[in-house]
């Protein structure tokens, strides 16, 4: 697919100023994704197109500066993986058009590791088991007298 003349500003809508249907090939996806996930492309493409509207930047094709901007835009007030999807979904519908990846450029890889180093998604620890708590999981329970699960008597036990 020839690559049509640059755009200023693209629409939301069913295609972009450049001519590119970005809807209808997201709708190529179906049964081989869930509807959930064309959903959520859909979704997170459409915020990236509302995005450029507003910065005056073509988002088809979208340069790597453009995409690195939109990263480092909302890097304070989303999640990483709620950004690192939103790429997902750019790279998706420039995938399915045949157009070039901008994620495979440098300044996306350093947008998307200032993402994690900003806003890490680190697991919360576990408590420990301790004395009393594990005594605690011992005692059989009122209803259900004299019924202690295995993994209890062996913690019991050892």
């Amino acid at each position: 697919m020839t690559a049509p003349a640059p755009c200023p500003v693209a629409e939301a809508h069913e295609q972009d100023k450049n001519g590119y249907d970005w809807r209808s090939a997201l709708e190529d996806l179906r049964g081989a994704y869930a509807d959930t996930t064309i959903h959520g492309y859909a979704r997170d493409f459409a915020l990236f197109i509302t995005w450029c509207n507003e910065q005056e930047c073509c988002p088809l094709p979208a340069s790597p500066q453009t995409v690195a901007r939109y990263l480092d835009a909302n890097i304070a007030t989303l999640r990483a993986t709620t950004l690192v999807r939103r790429l997902a979904a750019i790279v998706r519908v420039h995938r399915l058009l045949e157009l070039e990846n901008p994620a495979d450029s440098e300044r996306v890889r350093m947008a998307r590791r200032r993402i994690q180093r900003h806003r890490p998604n680190r697991p919360r620890q576990a408590l420990g088991v301790d004395r009393p708590l594990r005594d605690s999981a011992a005692t059989p329970c009122a209803w259900a007298p004299l019924r202690l699960c295995s993994a209890t008597v062996m913690m019991c036990c050892a």
